[in-house]
């Protein structure tokens, strides 16, 4: 008899990827550890939900997102930058196809 052996998985936020954790926990929350005080940030203009999307950081700081799933299983093909300013949308020459 065949027998699957199911590894736990471990999940923060939802996300499997620590590394997407900490972004998103960053991108929430601004850290003023002299004063000891995290108070949440609400960006202009932020993307729609999504799962499954790629976010990256450019060397100057800005965060950039695409794509992903939204909530409905709509797939994106959108391209976004958060920068001090909050998140804008890119628009780019050619249409990238969704991921």
């Amino acid at each position: 008899m065949d027998e699957k052996i199911i590894k736990p998985e471990f999940r923060f936020f939802g996300y499997k990827n620590i590394i997407y954790c900490l972004l998103i926990f960053v991108l929430i929350f601004s850290i003023n550890v002299r004063a000891d005080d995290w108070p949440p940030v609400n960006p202009a203009n932020p993307p729609d939900a999504r799962h499954g999307h790629t976010m990256v950081t450019l060397p100057d700081g800005r965060v950039m997102l695409f794509g992903g799933e939204g909530y409905q299983g709509d797939l994106k093909d959108d391209l976004f930058v958060y920068d001090a300013n909050g998140w804008n949308t890119v628009d780019p020459e050619n249409d990238p196809p969704p991921k």
